[in-house]
């Protein structure tokens, strides 16, 4: 059998916007952001990155150590890098 009732579309999710980091916290990441994007021209991985930047002292706004690619292309794109 057929039906006849139309399948509605949902409307298509807002994208998120590219600015992932709040501006308050722009200046606190601008170093790590300008490292990690050297490592990554370098032919880094984003785990590569990540290992780097624990070696090297940096740690998330939350004092923690960098654990994700995930964050570094977030870190990345909000600094208009291709992450």
């Amino acid at each position: 059998m057929t039906s006849t009732h139309a399948i509605q579309k949902k409307p298509p999710r807002p994208r998120k916007p590219r600015d992932i980091i709040p501006a308050e916290l722009q200046g606190v990441y601008a170093d790590v952001a300008a490292k990690a994007g050297e490592l990554r021209r370098q032919g880094k991985t984003h785990m590569e990155v990540c290992e780097e930047l624990n070696r090297l002292g940096y740690r998330t706004r939350t004092g923690k150590p960098w654990r994700h690619p995930q964050q570094i292309i977030k870190l990345l794109r909000s600094f208009g890098g291709e992450g």
